[in-house]
């Protein structure tokens, strides 16, 4: 015969609840040693009684314990999060891919005449830097210049046409 279930609520005698109290804390405790032992894992316990006095148990140093908890912790956080970003990531991806199809001159019927001259725009903006570029690369190559990576570095930072002063006259030669 198995023992009898008793039913799971407040003890209101408050003897009998410190004795349960502390009866079954250190059955915990003998738990949590067992597994530890038997499962070679890092256990740590914290009991706090109702007035307020604290109990621990720990199979190695609390605070590498408490350390492991608060990394684990943080790493469940951040994935949270990602999935939280996951939509707006999402949506980002396809107001992306919208605005490329209509540089690449599709879905173009739907637009406005503002949204038209703004893709227009975009796209004289872009073809300017890639000229820019082209020019750098020729004016590079043609005076063997080896500052080609600071060059494009500093295009991207400031105006185009500095980087091109900045190559002297070696423009002049082309």
């Amino acid at each position: 015969m198995g023992k009898e279930r008793i039913e799971l609520k407040k003890i209101e005698k408050t003897a009998a609840r410190h004795v349960t109290f502390s009866k079954r804390r250190k059955g915990l405790i003998k738990k949590a040693k067992e597994l530890s032992i038997m499962c070679d894992a890092d256990v740590g316990l914290i009991v706090f009684s109702a007035t307020g006095r604290l109990f621990e148990y720990s199979s190695s140093s609390m605070k590498m314990i408490l350390k492991k908890y608060s990394e684990s912790f943080t790493g469940i956080l951040n994935i949270e999060l990602d999935i939280e970003d996951f939509g707006r990531l999402k949506q980002d991806i396809e107001n992306n891919n919208y605005t490329l199809r209509h540089m690449d001159g599709e879905d173009l019927q739907g637009l406005t005449i503002k949204n038209l001259q703004s893709l227009e725009q975009m796209l004289e903006v872009g073809l300017h830097r890639i000229r820019s570029t082209k020019v750098i690369v020729e004016t590079s190559k043609h005076c063997g210049l080896q500052i080609l990576p600071k060059i494009l570095l500093f295009q991207n930072i400031s105006d185009t046409f500095l980087s091109i002063v900045n190559l002297g006259s070696c423009i002049y030669d082309l």
